[in-house]
Formats: C-alpha cells, sequence, structure tokens
C-alpha cells in the first residue's frame, strides 16, 4: 500500500485549522459464548481441559475455525511494563498538551486501563501496540489528535482508514453497514448489508472496530464512533473471520475470509482529485463538490498553505477557483446542492466566504480560539487573537433555495462549514452528523519505544459565541438521510437525490390564495 495514504489520513483530518473523531472508553469485549463439537457430534463446553487444549500455544482473544476463545494474558508482568511505556508517553503528552479534560473531562486512568487490556488479550506485538496506543485516542474524542505511521499503518501491524486489503467500501446503515463498493475478493455486491463479523454485531461491533489497531484520530460521538467503524472494518479483516452478510432479496448467507491478494485493495477515503468539481443535473439543479478545503500540487492556482506570506492571498487564490465552478452552474439553476461529505478540512476562512453568501446570511460570531499553554495546572490558555465571524457577502449570493451534504467524515474546517450554515444562514442540512471537531492541527512526534508511529495532540480550544466548547459537538443535519440498500445497487445517491428533491421543491413558486367569489 503506498506511504501516500497514511499521510493522506492524517492531512486530511489536520491541515491547517480544524478537525475531530474520538470516542468513550468502553469495557473490552468479552468472548462469545460457544460450543465446541467433538468428533462425535456431542456438543461440549470450551472449559476446563477443553479450553487448555484448544488455547495451547495461544494466548488472549482468539477466534479459531469459528469459535471465540478467552485464553491467558499474553502479557504480564515486566513484559506488560515494558509494552505499557509508548502508551504511559502518549498520555503524558495528553495530560500535558491536550485541552479535552478541561472541555469535556477525561477519565485518565479508564483510558489507560482499556490501553493495557488491549497488550493483554492482543496476540501480536505490533497490533497490539497500535490498538493500545489507539484506545488512548480514542479515549480523548478529539478529531485533531491521533497516531499516523509514515510508511502507512499497515507497516506497523495496524490498519489505515479507507484502505481496504480485499476491496469493497461500506457506509454505516441504522445499526449495521451497507455495501457502497463491491469486492470479488468477499463476494460483496454494492446493496449487501454486512450486519456481524465473527458473531459481534451492533455496538459490540464498533467498539472492536474503533478500538483496534488503528492510525486514526479521534471519534467524537457515538455517532462518528460508528462512521468509523464502517470505513475500518473491511480493513480489519484477518483471513478465517466471517461476516454474516444480507443480500438485496433479504436473503443471509456468510462469507470466510481469505488472504487478500495485493490487486484487490481499494482506497475508499475523500477524492484526491481536484478540490472542487461541479456540474447540473437533469432536474436543474446545480451540485458543487468540495472534497478538501486546501490546495494540494496540481490544483488551480495552487500555493502551499506553508510557504504564503499572506493568508489573503491564500483565500483568493482558492475563492478565484470556487467562483468558476459557481459562476458555471448557478445561472438559471432550479437550486443548488453543496456536497461537503468525506472533505478533511482545510482552511476555514474559505468555508466562512462561501457561507457569507448564503440564503438568510447573518452576521455574527462564528467562534473564538485559543491554544492550552503546555503543562499549565490548573489549565491556562494563551490569547490567540483567533476569531472566526460570518460577514455577509454577495460574492457567492444564490437566488433558490441551497442545500448541503454532511456526513462523518466532514472534519474541522467542514465542521464549521456546517456549524455556520446552521446556525447563522437558512440552508437545508442532509445526511449524518458532523465529526464535532473544531480544535486546530499541530506537529505529529515520535513515540518512543514505537516502529515508527507519530502522536499528534491538539491544544486548541474553540468556543461558540456563549463561551461553551465546540469540540465533540457534531453538527445534526436537518434530516438525517443514509444510504438506502436498493439505491445503492442502481448505483443512485440517496442523500443526494433526497436534497435536490427538496431543493425542487422549494423552487415551485408558492400557491397563490384563491380570490373571493364575488
Amino acid at each position: 500500500m503506498p506511504v501516500v495514504l497514511g499521510v493522506l489520513l492524517w492531512l486530511g483530518c489536520s491541515a491547517t485549522d480544524d478537525p475531530s473523531r474520538a470516542s468513550v472508553p468502553v469495557a473490552p469485549t468479552e468472548a462469545l459464548t460457544v460450543t465446541v463439537p467433538e468428533p462425535s457430534g456431542a456438543p461440549v463446553d470450551p472449559t476446563g481441559p477443553n479450553l487448555e487444549l484448544l488455547c495451547a500455544d495461544r494466548c488472549g482473544d482468539v477466534w479459531l475455525d469459528g469459535l471465540a476463545l478467552a485464553c491467558d494474558d499474553c502479557r504480564t508482568g515486566d513484559a506488560l511494563a515494558e509494552a505499557m511505556a509508548p502508551v504511559d508517553h502518549a498520555l503524558a503528552q495528553y495530560a500535558e498538551r491536550s485541552a479535552m479534560d478541561d472541555m469535556v473531562g477525561v477519565d485518565a486512568v479508564a483510558v489507560r486501563s482499556h490501553a493495557e487490556q488491549a497488550l493483554r488479550r492482543i496476540p501480536d506485538a505490533d497490533r497490539a501496540t497500535v490498538a493500545a496506543l489507539n484506545r488512548v485516542v480514542q479515549g480523548y474524542r478529539n478529531g485533531h489528535s491521533g497516531l499516523l505511521s509514515l510508511d502507512g499503518c499497515d507497516a506497523v501491524g495496524g490498519v489505515d482508514p479507507w484502505w481496504s486489503p480485499h476491496g469493497g467500501c461500506l457506509e454505516p446503515l441504522d445499526d449495521h453497514y451497507v455495501v457502497t463498493e463491491a469486492s470479488a475478493a468477499l463476494s460483496l455486491l454494492p446493496g449487501d448489508r454486512v450486519h456481524a463479523v465473527n458473531g459481534r454485531s451492533g455496538t459490540t461491533l464498533v467498539d472492536h472496530l474503533a478500538d483496534g489497531p488503528l492510525c486514526a484520530t479521534g471519534a467524537s460521538t457515538d455517532d462518528v464512533r460508528h462512521e468509523l467503524a464502517a470505513h475500518v472494518l473491511l480493513g480489519s479483516l484477518q483471513p478465517g473471520d466471517h461476516l454474516e452478510v444480507e443480500r438485496l432479496d433479504g436473503t443471509f448467507v456468510s462469507v470466510e475470509v481469505a488472504t487478500p491478494t495485493e490487486s484487490d485493495g481499494q482506497w475508499c477515503g475523500p477524492d484526491t482529485r481536484d478540490w472542487i468539481d461541479s456540474y447540473v443535473r437533469d432536474d436543474g439543479v446545480a451540485v458543487i463538490r468540495v472534497s478538501r478545503w486546501i490546495l494540494a500540487p496540481g490544483d488551480p492556482n495552487y500555493v502551499s498553505i506553508y510557504d504564503v506570506e499572506d493568508y489573503d492571498d491564500y483565500l483568493e487564490a482558492m475563492l478565484s477557483h470556487a467562483q468558476e465552478h459557481f459562476d458555471a452552474v448557478t445561472p438559471g439553476a432550479t437550486g443548488l446542492v453543496w456536497d461537503i461529505r468525506a472533505n478533511g478540512g482545510g482552511f476555514t476562512y474559505t468555508t466562512l466566504a462561501l457561507a457569507a453568501g448564503m440564503p438568510g446570511a447573518r452576521e455574527g460570531v462564528v467562534t473564538r480560539c485559543v491554544g492550552r499553554v503546555p503543562g499549565s495546572d490548573p489549565v491556562a490558555y494563551t490569547r490567540w487573537p483567533l476569531v472566526y465571524e460570518l460577514v455577509p457577502d454577495d460574492r457567492f449570493a444564490f437566488d433558490g433555495p441551497v442545500a448541503a451534504l454532511f456526513d462523518g467524515r466532514s472534519v474541522s474546517a467542514s465542521d464549521y462549514f456546517a456549524y455556520t450554515l446552521r446556525s447563522f444562514t437558512d440552508v437545508r442540512l442532509f445526511g449524518r452528523p458532523t465529526a464535532g471537531a473544531f480544535g486546530g492541527s499541530s506537529a505529529a512526534e515520535p513515540l518512543p519505544g514505537t516502529d515508527g508511529l507519530y502522536l499528534g495532540v491538539d491544544g486548541v480550544r474553540c468556543d461558540d459565541a456563549d463561551g461553551v466548547p465546540l469540540e465533540t459537538r457534531s453538527v445534526q443535519p436537518h434530516e438525517w438521510v443514509e444510504p438506502d440498500p436498493h439505491d445503492v445497487a442502481a448505483g443512485i445517491d440517496t442523500v443526494l437525490e433526497r436534497a435536490a428533491f427538496w431543493v425542487v421543491l422549494e423552487a415551485q413558486p408558492s400557491p397563490k390564495p384563491e380570490r373571493e367569489a364575488r
């Protein structure tokens, strides 16, 4: 897998201004209740001598031929203490630099205990280390803080979100997952639903996946945690695992996972092409798709955010290209839909400039941000002059109904865009809640005792106009919409269709009251 995946994941969630993802610590999943057939076929409870026999040369939580076993701990005593060293270093970094405990409260003792369980129960040493560190990240629930491997997470025994070695992509649906891209290796078709892996389902499966060996940023809420699970499920599979799959016709099948080939792999993450694209649908609705709020090499007007001397120049480089797309599709359009799904963030001022022209735009302070003084106790903050404000402007004004699409991969600057639209305009939001990441990026530092893992810790606190922290406050859509399996199978974008339907309906002239008969 290309090195760029690990790097791209990190850039997506910490471009220049904001993101978020995280989770509260949860108890380790208990082993499933199972029976083991003897050669005679008589069921035998896998305890006592049977468990001892099955756990010979095995440790921790083991999935063996359809059987979940709880064997002895893999690491104890000095070996466990040595394995915990990177975890304790990560916890110390959070304690010194993070503002999360001050904003939302964090039980660091519980987070450490949960991380220790990964080292006790996961047999493979590399996977156990990544999982333990990821549990620290998830315990702090911050979308700008997370693990990174420059060589790709698989190089250190972990899983890169959005990379599927077996092919296929998933999205969350109710309490399970819908296949949006086919996987020949797993015999999965668009519209299929994945209900369980090795007998785990619902929140049990979410916890197992989100607390696994991931190079990821923190998931801020249960909804975002479910979305994270959707994007790591296929990448977390091991040979011999079993999927419980519901076909489009309602029948259920069990799929056994085999070892993938290199050609099976598929990228399921944000679009890496031009940061903005646009088109007009047959119903006259204009769609502008924004995959990121930062310029990359090859983009029109490209300039590095790290090299620019005046941020106004950078803002104009983005806005001038955005205006080309806006002016190309909006004249005569029935309505307008902004598609911000899977947008990893970037330059927040671009989102504010676009929001300034939205229907009903109202002037106001969107947020005020400060940075924690490292090591301060009690927590103290610098007095940053960073204030995001919305000032109405007609540069991107559109005289018609406007909708916007978001999901749990809409992070950082996209969180601010959603929050601004929801709070200061009349734009209608569709999809799933955003990531709830409103802090800022930070430099990732090497983690001692690991093979090439880095940790970035966000120390920024951003409050709303009333002084309440925004971090973990996912922006809720006006209309919660998830992919419909039959739509997916037919190549139809359920969320976009729902928004376009609303736009067309809103664009119709209001019926005039009938005149009274004389």
